[in-house]
């Protein structure tokens, strides 16, 4: 297998094994190949190598395209934290385990039985439509 070095579209840095006869579709992305450049240099830092004439050096720094890679990321992988934080406490609801257990009639007759204000409606409804907005729904 040969190894390419390339800067992906989406910013990040990556080594990509690939066949002999494979190419990678950018050959514009690809910093080194090591079946023109030689063996791949063990100490690579992704996201801060450069191409200098026929040398790899790591930058002091990401590159700005692979930071931003590494914030998205960061903030994808807090974004489902945070979604499996409220998917737990949706399902860790009272009101919605009730409801999810039973069949339309006992729906309706569980609302009968317990929603007889205007004020429990309310609670009742903004709950519902938050968790309809948690799992993307509404």
């Amino acid at each position: 297998m040969c190894k390419l070095l390339v800067n992906t579209p989406n910013g990040d840095q990556q080594v990509i094994n690939i066949k002999e006869s494979g190419s990678y579709f950018d050959q514009s992305a690809v910093l080194w190949d090591s079946r023109i450049d030689g063996d791949l240099p063990e100490n690579i830092e992704l996201g801060k190598m450069l191409r200098k004439g026929k040398i790899l050096i790591a930058s002091a720094e990401y590159s700005k395209e692979y930071q931003a890679f590494l914030d998205k990321h960061a903030k994808d992988l807090e974004k489902e934290e945070k979604r499996k934080l409220s998917d737990e406490q949706v399902l860790s609801d009272d009101d919605v385990s009730a409801l999810r257990s039973m069949d339309s009639k006992g729906i309706d007759d569980w609302f009968s039985a317990n929603v007889t204000s205007l004020d429990e409606s309310a609670v009742l409804l903004k709950k519902l439509i938050k968790v309809l907005v948690i799992k993307n729904i509404l």
